[in-house]
């Protein structure tokens, strides 16, 4: 039986798996140990209990890394081999999927982040969806926990790699950090036009407390709550021309050309998306508490 340290129980109780930081290391020696092979078979530890897991290697991939839990066993593909960071983030993936199963996926902002993006990619004006698509995909709690394992994992590295000690010098650190998701859950993402790898984003002046009208104009955003209101509670979109485009022209260009939502549901809309800023304020003070945490993290840690 192995024996804790007084900084894992830290970090256990801080909210960071300690069982998954070091089976990350451990997995990382491995895909690393045979620069000839492209897939691993391993077992991901969880309450005792033997998770089987596949990691494979593609340098083509589309995404710098992916947990798929449809296939058997789950896989993680990740884009380069010595992406420690990319690997902690899928291998948090897992781990929640390993415990609630694809409950994780099931929330509202998800569902706002698939209408988000089934709009971004239809649409001929894409800009006006992708802002709210990366607003409601850094919301999710399956992504939040993901990042902050990931960026504690990064963030300690950093400080290792400097030779950091003192709480100043890891301050110092904090500040300068550079890590997207850390800036839009510390707020301190910068205003105007962002772009950085596959994230394009505008980002107001005014980011809390949380408005739609800050991130997007009204309509947009009424849409994307309709959409996901509709799917949820089953709700009848009647409207004349909803119907007129469904007979005579095929989905993909019905959906480039209605941006609407029947009138008759503006005030169950315009009441969710009240009760909507609240939640999304209220979550987002809950991040930006637990990722102040990654500097006690760090300095215990090192």
């Amino acid at each position: 039986m192995s024996i804790l340290k007084f900084s894992d129980f830290i970090t256990e109780a801080l909210g960071i798996s300690d069982s998954l930081v070091s089976q990350v290391r451990e997995f990382f020696e491995i895909i690393n140990k045979d620069k000839s092979k492209k897939s691993f078979d391993v077992e991901y530890e969880l309450n005792g209990k033997k998770q089987p897991l596949t990691i494979k290697l593609d340098r083509k991939f589309y995404v710098k890394g992916e947990f798929n839990p449809y296939t058997h066993p789950a896989t993680i593909t990740l884009m380069e081999r010595t992406d420690l960071d990319t690997l902690t983030h899928e291998l948090k993936h897992a781990d929640r999927f390993f415990r609630i199963g694809l409950k994780a996926y099931k929330e509202d902002f998800t569902k706002l982040y698939s209408e988000a993006e089934n709009k971004k990619q239809a649409s001929l004006l894409p800009d006006k969806f992708r802002t709210l698509f990366f607003v409601f995909y850094f919301l999710q709690k399956e992504e939040f926990e993901a990042y902050f394992h990931s960026d504690y994992t990064t963030f300690l590295q950093q400080a290792r790699e400097q030779g950091l000690r003192t709480h100043r010098e890891l301050l110092t650190l904090w500040n300068n950090f550079d890590e997207t998701s850390f800036k839009f859950y510390t707020g301190k993402m910068k205003p105007g036009k962002f772009t950085k790898r596959s994230i394009k984003m505008t980002i107001p002046e005014v980011q809390r407390p949380f408005k739609f009208s800050n991130w997007a104009d009204e309509k947009t955003a009424n849409l994307l709550i309709w959409l996901m209101l509709k799917e949820k509670h089953e709700l009848t979109d009647d409207r004349l021309f909803k119907k007129v485009i469904n007979l005579f022209m095929p989905n993909q260009i019905a959906e480039i050309i209605d941006n609407g939502y029947p009138k008759k549901y503006q005030t169950m809309i315009d009441k969710y998306r009240v009760n909507l800023e609240k939640v999304i304020d209220k979550r987002m003070d809950i991040y930006a508490r637990k990722y102040a945490r990654i500097l006690t993290l760090t300095q215990s840690a090192i």
